[in-house]
């Protein structure tokens, strides 16, 4: 399948490098994982440029090499799709979000089942792909699973945690409260003199 360019525009650098210790793969006999510092952000990031760099530059044409392909292609395909897509799915975003979920699914499947018929540590089975079946098979409702996610809420917690960084401890909880009210003040006020916010 042809990599859709638009993939990549757009999208920032990483700010973590792939190494064997990041990866916890020193050794041959666990299993490789990206580790907690790696957040959703990123690994959008990374499926996507996987997903070009299998299909463009390594150019996998081997049976093993197509379902890596499709794999990445599935999952970044995936993504795209609802990244792209309002909150209620058309039938052709269901059918194209579906067709690229099961395919990253399945493939991810037959490799997890050809690494353990050869005794490798690849492609460990997790139970959070059993939930990305049922999000898959939900798509048909013609929800966006994309609007259920709580990566606002993820990032509200981090502006909390950056303001009472700088806060005594003692009086942190009013400062934190203080901190945020002047936020919110200053963008209202800077919303009413555009005349974006009518008060």
């Amino acid at each position: 399948m042809p990599i859709d360019p638009l993939f990549l525009l757009g999208l920032k650098r990483v700010p973590l490098h792939l190494t064997l210790v990041g990866l916890n793969r020193e050794v041959q006999t666990t299993y490789p994982e990206l580790g907690s510092n790696f957040k959703a952000a990123h690994v959008k990031i990374l499926a996507c440029f996987m997903a070009y760099f299998v299909n463009e530059v390594l150019m996998l044409r081997d049976a093993h090499g197509m379902k890596i392909a499709t794999m990445f292609y599935g999952l970044a395909d995936f993504l795209h799709t609802l990244d792209t897509s309002p909150r209620f799915l058309s039938a052709e975003q269901i059918n194209r979000g579906q067709s690229a979920g099961w395919a990253y699914l399945l493939a991810f499947q037959w490799l997890a089942h050809d690494a353990m018929s050869t005794g490798k540590c690849l492609y460990k089975m997790k139970p959070k792909f059993h939930y990305m079946c049922h999000h898959v098979m939900d798509l048909e409702s013609g929800w966006n699973p994309r609007f259920q996610h709580c990566f606002n809420d993820e990032d509200f917690m981090g502006k909390m945690h950056r303001m009472g960084s700088h806060c005594h401890r003692r009086s942190a909880p009013l400062r934190i409260l203080q901190r945020w009210t002047l936020f919110i003040a200053n963008r209202w006020e800077k919303r009413r003199r555009m005349g974006v916010l009518c008060v």
